[in-house]
């Protein structure tokens, strides 16, 4: 009898790699590719079916060119694949990796909130660091002579970047590095440092601009003085400028023709919130007197004001249409006036000073699009009565506040249900518990979960659900179409923190929507695709259809077998203790330890007056 011939097994791994480096070649090809194109491509790249992550890094370490290098840092951004940080941690810690590789990669790992100024990955950075300082030191009178040429705005943005990837030390090192070139090339640069008004880089800045014998440097910290809102900088700035007033350095007087030619506003856009409490607003305008559009796009927190921007310039409307489609359209958008806008940019810009976070730099170099728009640090406090709205009856209407709940159903709220890990946890827990238990005890289990989970996850951000709220309810009210919303958007607010927050109607159904979500994700996660939805309504448990807990000192032996590592013998024991007038007396009875106590304590409740 013949052994049956087995074929052998086929190695993809070659095919799979020119499939990968087939599209990275294509992205290259077009130099004018559009941004959306290039995640179109890397869409395609993650159907394929293999593990791209490794061809990528393998390709990154070994490419020389420049465009490769940051395209292939974006693409590993882009695949948000966590099995890859630690090939790239090994990258910026070898020696041999050339420096450019590692500086693309510092936007790679912030991505996946890995922030390089964190002294907790401070170990990792620390040799890259100094191989990408080593790298700008060698280079400082290439550099010098680009911020004094044609590629003066190019080259700013580079440091900036750099600057702002570094920790403090780096910082500070960095900026004495161009300050004690005493060039006055280096101003407009140090002046961006000073602007984010931070403690210890924008002194030093400061200190480094008094240093530069030039007219431009006391012009610049002239101007510093009135933007500047710390006093303690004020008082730098002002020795600063006496300094270089005793050296007979007059300031430079302005030319009428240096001022930039600013189009008229062409559309300003501003997203819906997320699910991270971010919006994204987007002004573009006119370039010059041309049909072409400029644009800057600001990332804005609740809690933290701006946290990233950047420009794009010279688009055609076609160009701006999928600029558009590929930041906004995703969360949805209005369209809003351009100095309501400027009004939550001011709001942004006081949240970055009491949060203490630092506008990016690049802010500063695209400041001048906004014209002589007022950008002091101003918190944004929204008049009701301009609208014709009565706080007082809202917040007393009953009705809108029981109607909030059908918020979470709008386009506004779509993107509002939490997915943090947290969430998928709780969604995971909900998702077996359907699975391995029924009855009474599966709701009594079930209940005391979303209980746990409005504390744990949705108290926290009691506050920040609260500001978005009156946020989305002013932007609302300001569009007029949709004020009912608006208005329904401020009774939630005004009466979030009036009750708990599992029985308010808006948070209620935040919670269904969050947990909904997580239960229908996690079905993939323990190979279940039948997980039933627990109700039409989950925080139907929350507002207390669901029983508050079993009574020790009246439930059957049937409802006690019901709770966790309770069995009949046990059930027995707990009813022969009765009566109980506190629940820690439970742990009295023979076999209820400790941790089974904890597994249960939610779950059951002492009313002592109902004894049998």
């Amino acid at each position: 009898m013949s052994t049956p011939h087995t074929l052998p097994e086929i190695d993809y791994t070659l095919f799979h790699r020119r499939q990968v480096l087939s599209l990275i070649n294509r992205i290259l090809a077009d130099p004018e590719i559009k941004n959306w194109e290039v995640d179109q491509i890397l869409e395609e790249m993650m159907r394929l079916d293999c593990d791209i992550s490794p061809i990528l890094v393998d390709r990154l370490v070994k490419t020389t060119s420049d465009r490769e290098i940051q395209l292939i840092a974006y693409a590993l951004s882009f695949l948000q694949d966590d099995s890859i940080l630690l090939y790239l941690v090994n990258i910026l810690t070898d020696p041999q990796v050339q420096p450019a590789v590692k500086y693309a990669l510092i936007p790679t790992f912030v991505s996946y909130d890995i922030q390089p100024n964190d002294p907790d990955f401070a170990h990792i950075f620390e040799s890259a660091f100094g191989d990408i300082a080593n790298v700008i030191h060698q280079s400082t009178e290439d550099i010098l002579d680009s911020l004094g040429g044609a590629k003066k705005s190019e080259t700013l943005a580079f440091l900036t970047d750099s600057y702002t990837a570094f920790p403090l030390e780096a910082q500070l090192s960095f900026i004495k590095h161009f300050g004690r070139t005493k060039d006055p090339r280096v101003v407009d640069f140090l002046n961006i440092i000073a602007l984010q008004e931070q403690d210890g880089t924008s002194e030093l800045a400061v200190y480094y601009l008094g240093k530069v014998k030039n007219p431009v440097a006391l012009s610049t910290l002239i101007r510093l003085k009135e933007e500047i809102q710390s006093t303690q900088l004020q008082n730098e700035i002002s020795r600063a400028i006496q300094f270089l007033s005793m050296m007979e350095i007059q300031p430079k007087q302005k030319s009428p023709h240096s001022r930039v030619s600013l189009g008229a506003i062409f559309k300003v856009l501003i997203t819906h919130f997320d699910n991270m409490g971010s919006r994204i607003i987007l002004f573009s305008r006119r370039s010059g007197d041309t049909e072409r559009i400029d644009t800057v796009n600001l990332m804005v927190k609740t809690t933290s004001g701006i946290v990233d921007c950047f420009g794009v310039d010279q688009q055609t409307e076609a160009e701006f249409d999928d600029l558009v489609k590929s930041i906004v359209q995703e969360v949805g958008y209005v369209e809003v006036s351009f100095s309501y806008a400027m009004t939550i940019i001011r709001d942004a810009l006081f949240n970055n000073q009491i949060a203490k976070n630092a506008v990016p730099a690049n802010f500063f170099l695209l400041k001048y699009f906004f014209g002589d728009q007022d950008l002091s640090p101003t918190p944004h406090l929204p008049k009701w009565s301009e609208y014709g709205w009565d706080v007082e009856a809202i917040a007393k209407n009953k009705k809108l506040v029981e109607t909030s709940a059908q918020l979470i159903d709008s386009e506004a709220f779509l993107h509002w249900p939490d997915r943090s890990s947290k969430t998928r946890r709780y969604g995971l827990r909900l998702s077996r518990n359907s699975k391995k238990t029924v009855g009474k005890r599966l709701e009594l289990e079930n209940h005391q979960i979303y209980k746990s989970y409005a504390v744990e996850v949705m108290e926290p951000l009691q506050k920040i659900i609260q500001q978005n709220l009156f946020l989305v309810a002013d932007l609302l009210a300001q569009q007029g179409t949709t004020e009912t919303a608006g208005k329904l958007a401020l009774a939630a607010a005004l009466t979030i923190d009036s009750n708990t927050l599992d029985k308010h109607p808006f948070v209620s159904a935040m919670i269904d929507r969050s947990l909904k979500v997580a239960m229908e994700e996690s079905q993939a996660l323990i190979g279940n695709d039948d997980i039933p939805v627990l109700s039409d309504k989950i925080a139907d448990y929350l507002v207390g259809s669901a029983s508050h807990g079993i009574n020790l000192n009246t439930a059957t032996i049937e409802e006690l077998v019901m709770l966790p590592g309770i069995g009949t013998d046990l059930a027995n024991r707990v009813v022969e203790a009765r009566p109980y007038t506190s629940l820690d007396e439970l742990m009295k009875v023979k076999g209820i330890g400790r941790v089974r106590f904890d597994e249960i304590k939610n779950l059951i409740t002492v009313e002592p007056k109902d004894v049998k």
